[in-house]
């Protein structure tokens, strides 16, 4: 009777050890810069700008993305959005840059700063879709720099048509 517990309690044990953790991988040290603008091939009535993206990783892994979204802020307003649905692959410790389409919100603003100056401080908030096995996951990321905005003028003078 003794071996029979023992044994059971062996096996127990073992089953304990060497179950393996099924948790789902998380992103890290993923980043979204701007790059700059240049005007839409086809202008529409609506404010809109090619924005240049640079997706990086510091991962030693790579990386794919379903889709991503991003909000545009030059100091503390929204100039405006984009939504990228084209996926993205990222390679282990490298960068790929990305041409989405910017909903501009706010055209006087880029008028204000145009009259200004050619380069502002732009901050950038970023989520990235993802998928594991059947998990629908996303990252956010959010980064600071300073862009030339010259790309953006005929978007700002097409709105005031």
């Amino acid at each position: 009777m003794k071996t029979v517990s023992f044994f059971l309690f062996a096996l127990l044990g073992s089953c304990a050890l060497f179950t393996g953790c099924n948790s789902v991988p998380k992103m890290s040290d993923i980043g979204v810069t701007l790059v700059g603008f240049h005007p839409v091939e086809s202008p529409t009535d609506s404010p809109r700008a090619i924005m240049t993206l640079r997706f990086h990783s510091e991962n030693m892994n790579p990386a794919g993305f379903t889709k991503s979204t991003h909000e545009v802020y030059f100091g503390k307003l929204l100039l405006g959005n984009a939504e990228n649905a084209t996926p993205v692959g990222l390679p282990s410790m490298g960068s790929v840059n990305v041409d989405v389409v910017l909903n501009i919100s706010d055209p006087a603003l880029v008028r204000r700063i145009l009259a200004v100056s050619d380069k502002t401080k732009y901050r950038l908030k970023s989520t990235l879709f993802y998928t594991v096995d059947d998990n629908k996951l996303s990252y956010k990321t959010s980064e600071e720099g300073e862009v030339e905005i010259q790309g953006l003028e005929t978007a700002a003078s097409a709105s005031i048509k």
